[in-house]
């Protein structure tokens, strides 16, 4: 939509002028349906997809997976669906929420999400270098490209193995750089000591015994306990 000076008693007579600016004033989208192909109906003057333009949109379910948005102008043709991005990449779940407002902007290829989201999920990680392999679920958060986990139980299982680790983090989750933090952990059935523990690149947390980072030793109950961590993903 160009800007448009205006004159003392000229008639306005440019429709053209007049529907960009319909757009721009109902550009709430109505009737949206669909989770992750999403549908709605805009304005009744947009004719196509142009650079620069933002809608209001009400998710009518949660997001889990990359999102896909086509507009249907009141009365008219659908558009064509144009895929959703957030902070320059796909969507991979959880960014559109039920009912919470969002506002997406077209920007030439496809429709990006303004502004900052607060996306939250689970994923199951599962502990190696046991008897048996225990899982638990990590609860996250993700502002922009930074990432919080929270454990939401414990590991206790029988070691069988030096080295320990907890697999399962999806790949939007992985870290830009080795990310190191707190924890508790036991073996050989001893006392509880704090430990540390890293996260790679790859997503994959290695677990030591304690403080000096000493590899775990010989077989016994084991027992780890994660803090929380905040850090920025890649």
């Amino acid at each position: 939509m160009s800007s448009t000076a205006f004159v003392n008693g000229s008639t306005l007579t440019d429709a053209g002028w007049f529907n960009d600016l319909d757009t721009v004033g109902y550009s709430r989208l109505s009737s949206v349906t669909g989770t992750n192909t999403i549908t709605a109906t805009g304005p009744v003057s947009m004719t196509a997809y142009a650079i620069g333009q933002r809608f209001l949109l009400i998710p009518a379910n949660t997001t889990g997976t990359a999102v896909t948005l086509n507009i249907t102008p009141s009365g008219g043709s659908a558009l064509g669906a144009k895929d959703v991005f957030y902070n320059g990449a796909a969507c991979t779940g959880g960014e559109l929420r039920q009912n919470v407002p969002v506002i997406v902007a077209y920007d030439g290829t496809q429709f990006q999400i303004i502004g900052s989201l607060g996306k939250r999920g689970t994923y199951t990680g599962t502990l190696t270098g046991c008897t048996t392999s225990p899982t638990v679920t990590v609860t996250y958060t993700v502002v922009d490209n930074v990432v919080t986990l929270q454990f939401s139980g414990n590991f206790s299982a029988t070691s069988n193995a030096t080295t320990k680790t907890v697999t399962g983090m999806p790949t939007h989750l992985f870290p830009a750089a080795t990310v190191n933090f707190c924890c508790f952990t036991g073996d050989n059935g001893g006392a509880t000591i704090s430990s540390y523990a890293d996260i790679g690149t790859d997503g994959v947390m290695n677990i030591y015994n304690g403080p000096a980072g000493a590899a775990f030793t010989g077989s016994g109950a084991f027992f780890f306990r994660a803090l929380t961590t905040t850090y920025q993903r890649g």
